[in-house]
């Protein structure tokens, strides 16, 4: 018999979970034979290996001891986030375990990850900006802190906040400024709250004193002074606290001028309104043509590479060390380029964007790329003229010949000139703060940051912060059951093979593959004991399965029961087949490929006296084929006791004016965001009769302002298979309608996000919509709430809410909700006065009724869950940055 496996105490897993630096905590595992029985007389030495199987590189060897077959061991190094393996060799020789399958899976820290997020505060930006009230929720934030986080990692943004306390009390009566004094409409605060001395600065347009250096004020008040001094060497005015400590870029009237950040785009010409001027074709082998603000540079074949530079006359110097932020749009006409690469030139010398020579591999043809970094200037740059270059490579010159690449809108700024002094932006704020021009670019000089745009970005990463560290939002299932064990076939079922699998599998080694044939309209499955405590009803549980053809099933129904011998105390939940079944009360919808099943203890149907709190001893799977052809679904695991905070995507089809007029006013003020899945021609369109009744671009955009994120619904609601679309004309509706919403300046980042219209979609379309560069999507499926890990983000399943669904019903979702710690997205239409009128504009059976969207909008805030309504755009940010798509 091999001696070959690992499990830990509470079940026979092939992993264990820690968090990187947790080397203070002992991890004991069960040395057990190839069954997984334990081996209790074994007590010998023993050497630990611990590997990373990113690096291949050894992370630890240590001597131990195993002690009645338990092994018990610390991590000596702080280990990285990444998947280790553990291997026990005993001093006989003997290997655990013999297939090399167990896993250290190692998780960023809490703290790890709230320092990240505080980091990426621009705290010294703050200076003179957040109010007493936002200073007051970060003292919050910090004694909450005190338990989860040392202090002395927060250094920097303690002592920057700290320092912005003093500078509040000296320019603002403390205590009487709050967020809600700020004039929204022009981004300031009202000058009767300031102080006297702030105030006769401003208004007579006299600082204390101005001197021509920093050096020059240090010399005249070496020990300080109050008040506000000018440097005229740089333009910045300066207060005291230990030293002389830069402040915001003077501006001498008013406040709104002091707090705004001003950009330099260093190309110039960027829309190509003026031919070709500022530009130069690569190695002078391409030919330059300019339309529709687009450069067209095609080669002539002397080089492989396809390309321009900005020109000798149009070029920029920066300092060591600065940051540069780039950005523009690429696409190539041709199937032929090998890779894009953008990078900067100076005293002969390159530096790539992001420190990556090939930023696109093999880009699609006559497909836009946006593609944007950062390159840090370094020594042999400084006070050298800098050349930007957009190239396209090839394989050769020959292949180059004739070939076009495309560039639009190119983009350069000087990150660390504009927040000089400061904490400077991360990529994702720079992106942010562009979205207030079309297409993120502008030409010359432009506001980057008011006041206003920043203080709403600050309280956003805040309350953030707020969110992560006063819950505890994300944590791992545990396994109640994967099917690398004995599983046999249930009594009563015929017609059914039963095969392991390891090609379709996640969780484990196996899967478990069953086969029905003839069995049409019977059930069959397969069962096994086992022995868990799931602690409650109040468990979230997932089903993962792998459907191979949805439209052949009925449905598959989940068993746990009380008692190992018999089905008498259980529990169960079915869940219904493909689109031509209907959806039950605790159905869905399944669909071809991975399927990942939130089993809500509220919606299973108990039958006797199953006991939730007793051990699940017996679990059954099953699967129901609509026909008698051979029926295949793949069984992976059933996990438990996730642990998630549930998030609601209130998302709207059409863009129907009902929704402004009767739900957006109810949101706005309950604090509760949501997404419009635009269509292009019907916005604003003469041309298009029903256009009246949709909202307008300034009404979108307003309530944009007020968070919401718009998505894309094709450019006229386009039916994929209606439509008699190929996957590429139909993804081009899609690229249409996002082009119109970025020449609109509507949700630079919702456009990539997708509302398929009618539900219309298959494999071909997902794999183009990636490629392309789409990112998610809501399908029409209903199911379930989708769980805290996420199977697939092209086909998004929803809530969908038409006539036919009443408050009680809905409620009931919103409790879901609340017990699966997962994500729902809610499907509306129209938001009539009557949802059951029906006129030429509204389909009463997708038409919710005002007053009952009102009594649902209490009811998500009468359970706390408003802030946890996100956009669809805003939710897959959270669900990537938290590593729960696809897992």
């Amino acid at each position: 018999m091999d001696i070959n496996s690992i499990k830990t105490k509470d079940s026979f897993h092939n992993y264990v979970t820690i968090k990187q630096s947790d080397n203070t905590s002992p991890i004991e595992v069960l040395l057990c034979d190839s069954k997984g029985a334990l081996l209790s007389n074994l007590n010998e030495d023993c050497t630990v290996s611990i590997y990373d199987t990113n690096s291949n590189e050894i992370r630890q060897i240590s001597e131990e001891k195993v002690v009645n077959g338990v092994l018990s061991f610390k991590i000596a190094n702080d280990l990285l986030p990444y998947t280790h393996k553990l291997e026990v060799t005993t001093y006989s020789g003997v290997k655990f375990p013999a297939d090399d399958n167990f896993h250290i899976y190692v998780t960023e820290t809490h703290d790890n990850k709230l320092l990240e997020i505080i980091k990426s505060v621009p705290t010294e930006l703050a200076l003179g900006v957040v109010t007493q009230q936002v200073m007051n929720r970060f003292n919050t934030i910090m004694d909450t802190l005190g338990s989860t986080v040392n202090k002395t990692d927060l250094n920097e943004l303690w002592n920057s906040l700290n320092i912005l306390n003093k500078v509040l009390d000296g320019y603002i009566e403390k205590g009487k400024v709050s967020v809600n004094d700020i004039d929204v409409s022009r981004g300031k605060i009202d000058i009767n709250l300031l102080s006297e001395e702030l105030k006769a600065i401003l208004l007579n347009n006299t600082p204390k004193a101005v001197f021509n250096t920093l050096e020059d004020l240090r010399k005249a008040y070496p020990k300080g002074d109050s008040g506000i001094y000018i440097v005229k060497s740089d333009g910045y005015w300066y207060y005291y606290d230990k030293s002389w400590i830069k402040g915001l870029q003077f501006q001498s009237t008013v406040i709104p001028d002091e707090l705004t950040f001003n950009g330099q785009n260093y190309i110039v010409n960027g829309a190509f309104s003026n031919g070709t001027t500022g530009f130069s074709a690569f190695a002078n082998d391409s030919t330059l043509n300019v339309s529709a603000n687009t450069l067209s540079v095609t080669g002539k074949g002397t080089y492989g590479t396809v390309g321009v530079s900005t020109q000798v006359g149009y070029r920029f110097t920066a300092e060591t060390g600065d940051k540069i932020y780039i950005k523009s749009r690429m696409r190539v006409t041709n199937d032929q380029a090998e890779f894009f690469k953008v990078y900067a030139v100076a005293n002969g010398n390159t530096v790539y964007l992001n420190n990556v020579e090939k930023i696109i591999g093999k880009p699609t043809m006559n497909t836009w790329y946006d593609i944007d970094g950062f390159i840090e200037i370094p020594q042999s740059f400084n006070n050298q003229e800098i050349a930007i270059f957009f190239v396209a490579v090839y394989a050769s010159p020959t292949i180059a010949k004739n070939n076009t690449l495309q560039i639009f809108r190119p983009l350069s700024i000087n990150v660390s000139k504009i927040f000089k002094g400061f904490v400077l932006p991360s990529i994702e704020d720079i992106r942010y703060y562009l979205n207030n021009y079309n297409h993120s670019w502008f030409e010359g000089s432009a506001v980057l940051l008011s006041f206003k745009d920043y203080l709403a970005n600050l309280r956003k990463k805040l309350s953030a912060l707020e969110e992560r560290l006063n819950m505890n939002e994300i944590g791992d299932y545990h396994l109640l059951t994967d099917f690398s064990e004995a599983w046999k076939i249930s009594e009563n079922t015929s017609n059914v093979a039963i095969k392991n699998d390891r090609r379709v599998n996640i969780t484990g080694q196996l899967s478990k593959r069953i086969t029905v044939v003839n069995s049409a309209g019977v059930s069959s499955g397969i069962e096994k004991t086992t022995n868990m405590i799931i602690s409650d009803k109040s468990s979230a549980l997932m089903l993962k399965v792998y459907v191979e053809d949805s439209k052949l099933i009925k449905n598959l129904t989940v068993y746990l029961g009380n008692e190992d011998t018999v089905w008498g105390n259980y529990t169960r939940l079915t869940v219904m087949g493909d689109a031509s079944g209907s959806a039950s009360v605790g159905g869905g919808l399944l669909k071809d490929g991975w399927n990942y099943v939130s089993l809500i203890p509220s919606e299973m149907i108990n039958t006797n006296n199953f006991n939730w709190k007793a051990p699940v001893k017996r679990i059954k799977v099953a699967v129901t084929p609509k026909s008698n052809e051979k029926t295949t679904v793949v069984f992976d695991s059933i996990q438990y006791n996730g642990i998630g905070v549930p998030k609601l995507v209130l998302t709207f089809d059409d863009g129907w004016k009902t929704v402004y007029e009767n739900a957006y006013p109810k949101m706005k003020s309950a604090d509760v965001v949501g997404t419009f899945y635009l269509i292009g021609q019907y916005v604003d369109n003469p041309s298009n009769p029903i256009s009246p009744h949709f909202c307008t671009k300034d009404q979108l955009k307003e309530m944009e302002k007020n968070g919401w994120v718009h998505s894309n619904h094709t450019w006229q609601h386009n039916y994929y298979f209606g439509g008699n679309h190929t996957p590429t004309s139909y993804v081009a509706t899609l690229e249409k309608n996002r082009d119109w919403m970025l020449d609109n300046g509507l949700a630079a980042e919702g456009a990539l996000h997708v509302c398929y219209p009618n539900g219309e979609y298959d494999k071909n379309v997902i794999a183009l919509m990636k490629a392309k560069g789409f990112k998610s999507a809501r399908a029409a499926k209903c199911r379930q709430n989708n769980p805290i890990q996420i199977d697939n983000e092209f086909e998004i399943a929803s809530r969908n809410f038409t006539k036919n669904v009443t408050l009680e019903q809905a409620k009931k979702w919103i409790d879901y909700a609340i017990e699966s710690g997962g994500t729902t997205f809610l499907q509306f239409h129209q938001i009539p006065i009557d949802d059951t009128v029906q006129d030429e504009t509204a389909n009463p059976y997708i038409s919710w009724s005002k007053d009952k969207f009102i009594a649902l909008i209490d009811y998500i805030v009468e359970k706390g869950l408003a802030q946890h309504c996100l956009t669809h755009a805003g939710w897959y940010d959270w669900a990537i940055r938290n590593n729960l798509i696809g897992k």
